[in-house]
């Protein structure tokens, strides 16, 4: 396939995790729905259905769930900021590792770090695969954590808004908004 104007680079190999890091790096730098850039990269990529489904969960979830992400790598990292490659890459993993159950976590880290590679992050592969692996030793604590979280403060612990849980708080009672909260993340 060749390159197109206005078009990204085609992925090495047409793997998901590689796909779903694409995806979401367009998807931020173009400020463009990640959906519609995945459904114009699955029209020219040939995927088998497990490898399209994979890149969609991933893509679909890492969105869904971002600020828990994003809050579970600044805890992870000190606050430090990561380059945007880094930190879909971190995101990409802790989906892998707290919201899908049939991967190994060998694999999952063993991934991250191919990406790391391959995505002009050579020299924080070492980063990455010590982050990975580090959620992977502590899954079961931050498994707690996250479960604390949704409980004591339901906006970051399902990933949506303050302001939206606020509102929704107001308007329906902290029941009915948690609820909504979790079915919105389904």
């Amino acid at each position: 396939m060749t390159r197109r104007s206005g078009h990204h680079t085609p992925v090495a190999g047409g793997k998901p995790r590689q796909i779903a890091l694409d995806t979401l790096l367009r998807s931020q730098r173009q400020q463009a729905a990640a959906e519609r850039l995945l459904a114009e990269t699955f029209r020219e990529t040939k995927l088998s259905s497990a490898d399209a489904g994979l890149a969609r969960e991933l893509v679909s979830g890492c969105v869904r769930w971002r600020r828990l992400l994003d809050w579970l790598i600044e805890r992870a990292t000190d606050g430090r900021e990561q380059k945007p490659a880094m930190q879909e890459i971190l995101r990409l993993g802790l989906y892998q590792i707290f919201f899908l159950n049939r991967i190994p976590d060998h694999a999952i880290a063993d991934e991250s770090v191919r990406l790391a590679k391959r995505n002009k992050c050579l020299g924080q592969a070492g980063f990455i695969n010590a982050i990975i692996r580090l959620f992977l030793r502590e899954k079961e604590t931050i498994f707690r954590d996250i479960s604390t979280i949704q409980e004591d403060r339901p906006a970051l612990g399902q990933s949506h808004p303050d302001w939206l849980f606020d509102n929704w708080e107001q308007r329906w009672g902290r029941e009915k908004t948690i609820r909504l909260l979790e079915w919105n993340n389904q």
